[in-house]
């Protein structure tokens, strides 16, 4: 009988111990089996650097010109004695680190964030970069996904989206490998945003070593292959801070190259247009559209009222499937056929110079289901649906959401999203749908992940189609990472870029008894819980889609229904 109780004790703990051992092995360690690249691994190429700081020719960045480098070094120097003017023993960047610290044991964000920040600023100052540096861990993650990267460099200052990110630098430190694979994750997304980027360039930065990595991706597959410099000393042959190190120079190389070395491409928008009887213009790239539309992309722009002086735009009117819709004038002005909503033009209009999201390659049920939930404080408004200058595709207008939630707000508004999305998860699926109930990954690739990982359901992570049910789990870890700020499972989001360790720790995580607290959601959120991670009665925890019992959105909508 003890034999017996122990061996279930083992069984038991062993999803916890596999979710344990999943967090350990971070992608960077991951990285080193060098073995041929899928989309869920990547692979450390050979050190292309042949001498210190010497990188191959294919890959090499432009040499500083003379100027450049007396201004590095009058820089560095400069910057070095402001230290020394608070803490005067200061000599190298770490010494400056743990003086601000004054301790042994420095904190990373509190201590050296702000320290390597001034350094980066003054070198770009130095070489006169034309990229703008942002410190993005401070400004928070760019688009609010892939995490908050340390500093980036983007192709225009304040643009805080994937699409206009030229390179990421991570600052660790001590751990190198840390920092690589926190540098995976962003490149990922980035090349997600970026689907014509081939390359990239990366810095991984601790207290007194600079790396740098060369990040390729196969656009058709979605592997990484990353090859990276040896490590850098910022120090010079006097263990003191200066030009002479060959780290200093080397970041000086990246700030001071061109967007088009690092392998960026500017993002292309469309032309400022009258929408309307309004001006969209100051169009920014998003990111690509999710869905199989070919073009499909999406853009944050202003929609203002157009100037008094602006000449009159001829309208015409018709009705499309029940909407009003209104011509903006030929195409040789503008351009395109304007769908304007029903009510746009009252109250709920946008004001001058509101934010909006524009949707290119939109099908008409994605509209008409956009208009049924408009209404809500917490859905997004349609404002027009149209055609752009230059662009067939249909688009749609959106005013942004009232209320973002980052938290909840309260039980009943939680209970009333949770309700309305799930509702138009089934309107909405069979646009996607390659056979009823069920799609492969959007992009066509059937061992190409997509999606938000942290919110994506297990057999999505697993390779598994895409379906209502699975949307509907989706839904689900949305709403509890609003209820409680985080989710059991979300430090390997965090700290791996593979889709294997996501799956693992997904499992490990929720085959475990919940603990859901004795807020206002816990009974809501656990009662959804349970209809994705089944409990017989016999014990344990049995995962939906491999019980092949799947959840019907009237199954979803009755628990949140519930607490309305």
């Amino acid at each position: 009988a003890r034999q017996e109780a122990a061996a279930a004790r083992q069984e038991a703990a062993a999803p916890k111990q596999q979710a344990v051992v999943a967090q350990q092995e971070s992608a960077a360690l991951r990285m080193n089996r060098c073995s041929q690249t899928t989309q869920n691994e990547v692979a450390i190429g050979k050190v292309f650097a042949a001498e210190a700081g010497v990188l191959d020719a294919a890959v090499a960045l432009p040499a500083l010109s003379q100027d450049q480098l007396n201004s590095v070094t009058s820089s560095v120097a400069s910057l070095l004695q402001a230290w020394r003017a608070t803490w005067p023993d200061v000599k190298t960047l770490e010494d400056a680190v743990k003086a601000k610290a004054g301790t042994s044991n420095p904190n990373e964000k509190k201590h050296m964030q702000p320290l390597v920040m001034e350094l980066i600023e003054v070198l770009g100052d130095a070489v006169g970069t034309k990229l703008s540096i942002a410190d993005t861990h401070q400004e928070g993650p760019i688009d609010g996904q892939g995490g908050a990267i340390d500093c980036s460099l983007l192709w225009r200052k304040g643009v805080h989206h994937w699409s206009y990110l030229v390179c990421a630098l991570e600052f660790k430190l001590k751990d190198m490998l840390a920092a690589l694979g926190q540098l995976i994750t962003r490149c990922r997304c980035m090349f997600d945003a970026q689907s014509e980027r081939t390359f990239a360039f990366a810095v991984g930065l601790t207290c007194n070593q600079l790396q740098l990595y060369r990040v390729q991706s196969n656009p058709t597959t979605g592997a990484l292959y990353v090859e990276k410099t040896i490590p850098l000393s910022l120090e010079d042959a006097q263990q003191q801070m200066s030009a002479e190190a060959q780290g200093i120079t080397l970041l000086a190389q990246v700030l001071a190259a061109g967007s088009n070395v690092h392998g960026f491409k500017p993002p292309v928008v469309p032309v400022d247009q009258v929408v309307a009887g309004r001006l969209l213009c100051g169009f920014q790239l998003v990111r690509p559209g999710s869905s199989k539309v070919p073009g499909a992309t999406v853009y944050k722009a202003k929609w203002r009222q157009v100037p008094q002086q602006q000449p009159p735009i001829d309208s015409q009117a018709s009705s499309i499937q029940g909407v009003n819709t209104a011509g903006i004038g030929s195409e040789e002005s503008f351009g395109g056929d304007t769908m304007e909503v029903d009510g746009s033009d009252d109250e709920q209009q946008a004001s001058v110079d509101d934010d909006c999201i524009v949707k290119v390659g939109v099908t008409d049920k994605e509209v008409k289901l956009l208009q049924q939930v408009g209404h809500q404080p917490h859905c997004v408004r349609l404002m027009a649906a149209c055609t752009l200058h230059g662009n067939q595709q249909q688009c749609v207008i959106l005013q942004p959401c009232v209320h973002v939630f980052s938290t909840a707000p309260d039980l009943k508004t939680l209970a009333k999203l949770g309700s309305d999305v799930a509702s138009a998860i089934a309107e909405l699926f069979e646009d996607f749908g390659d056979s009823p109930g069920q799609r492969q990954s959007a992009t066509g690739h059937p061992r190409k992940f997509t999606g938000t990982p942290l919110y994506a359901a297990l057999c999505v992570l697993d390779y598994k189609p895409h379906s209502v049910s699975s949307d509907l789990e989706a839904l689900y870890y949305s709403l509890r990472h609003i209820s409680y700020g985080t989710l059991p499972d979300e430090g390997i989001f965090q700290h791996s870029s593979s889709v294997t360790d996501w799956a693992l720790a997904r499992r490990g995580a929720y085959t475990q008894k919940q603990d859901f607290g004795s807020n206002e959601f816990a009974e809501m959120i656990s009662s959804l819980h349970k209809l994705f991670w089944l409990q017989p009665q016999s014990g344990g925890v049995e995962y939906w889609y491999e019980k092949g019992v799947p959840v019907e959105v009237s199954d979803f909508k009755q628990v949140c229904d519930r607490f309305l």
